[in-house]
């Protein structure tokens, strides 16, 4: 945790570390005692893996990370990063767990990602976030109702939601018209 501030880790022992740290202990509540920054390291493992599905291996780990704003931040940059798909599965489960409302536009558009982990990932995150993420779906419904695929999709996210209003009826009538 202190190491990651330590100038004489290099970055490659820093990642070891980590990965060791998370495949020795399969209790994560270890990664609460850990200063957030450790999130970053995380991402960092994610990328670099050869392995496809390294998500799975560290999205435990990091839903235990306490959130911070850097951390926030974090999130959003990897849900945004065109080049690796793990990165932002786990940024849409990380916003979906810690419920961040803020990056709902960022997840309604991850709904058409080419990765199908990272849409289902975004439709359960969005789902979690609940109501809040409401308003962004149907304004995204009424923008892409000429759009079956991408219209489809949204409403299934609006569906995960679970929460429903005159504004959301209007919009679906809208769409069958």
């Amino acid at each position: 945790d202190r190491l990651s501030d330590d100038p004489d880790i290099n970055h490659r022992n820093l990642l070891a570390i980590v990965e060791a740290m998370v495949a020795t202990h399969h209790d994560n509540d270890l990664f609460r005692l850990l200063r957030p920054s450790v999130l970053g390291t995380i991402f960092k493992l994610v990328k670099v893996g050869d392995n496809d599905r390294l998500v799975y291996t560290y999205r435990d780990p990091a839903l235990h990370v306490r959130l911070s704003n850097e951390n926030t931040t974090l999130i959003e940059i990897n849900l945004k990063d065109p080049s690796n798909e793990n990165a932002r599965e786990l940024a849409a489960n990380l916003a979906g767990y810690h419920r961040i409302v803020d990056l709902v536009p960022e997840l309604v558009t991850a709904l058409q990602d080419e990765g199908e982990h990272v849409r289902e990932a975004s439709y359960k995150a969005l789902s979690r976030i609940g109501e809040p993420a409401l308003p962004a779906l149907v304004a995204s419904l009424r923008a892409n109702h000429n759009d079956p695929v991408r219209a489809r999709q949204i409403v299934w996210a609006i569906i995960g939601v679970g929460f429903h209003s005159d504004e959301l009826s209007q919009a679906v009538d809208e769409l069958f018209k």
